[in-house]
């Protein structure tokens, strides 16, 4: 059994002391980050996702990292090996969007629990945001093609640069 004190304070004859301390549990991984290549894809393109998770236990571990959209799994599974205690790693991923309908999506990573572990609120985390799959040809992410993005489409036509269309969008090849 453990005695965890947090903080302690007490007055004696001598003065006025402090005890602060920590605990690091032996097993305890977290998916500490989820970055998107883009936050707008269109349906049928890839979107790249990059998973960091940490190793806060004492331990070395080894586990697996799924991610997900709108809890639908992207069926891609990766295994972290022996992690050594306190390190961290990224792990790539790719959304095929082929067949997913146009609108918002939540995006997670999930860890596996390690065995041992009871810090498991940090083993899953969600994309700080939303990803907008868009129907090809909606060059203004407005949920239609129509005479609006063949306007901004044929601005655009035979430019290099995609920086004067909105400034939110992110075009993926």
């Amino acid at each position: 059994s453990y005695l965890v004190v947090k903080r302690a304070t007490a007055t004696t004859e001598g003065g006025t002391f402090t005890l602060e301390s920590e605990f690091t549990p032996n097993h305890d991984v977290a998916v500490t980050g989820v970055e998107l290549s883009a936050t707008m894809v269109y349906e049928g393109n890839e979107l790249n996702i990059t998973v960091t998770v940490r190793n806060k236990g004492l331990n070395p571990e080894s586990f697996n990292v799924t991610t997900y959209y709108n809890n639908t799994s992207l069926a891609s599974m990766q295994t972290v090996w022996n992690l050594a205690a306190g390190a961290t790693t990224t792990l790539d991923f790719s959304w095929d969007t082929s067949g997913r309908i146009f609108g918002n999506y939540n995006l997670t990573a999930q860890a596996s629990f390690v065995q041992n572990e009871f810090a498991t609120a940090d083993n899953t985390r969600a994309y700080d945001g939303l990803v907008y799959v868009k129907i090809p040809g909606d060059v203004t992410s407005d949920g239609t093609v129509g005479i609006s993005d063949l306007v901004d489409f044929n601005r655009a036509f035979g430019t290099v640069s995609y920086t004067h269309l909105r400034a939110h969008e992110t075009v993926l090849d």
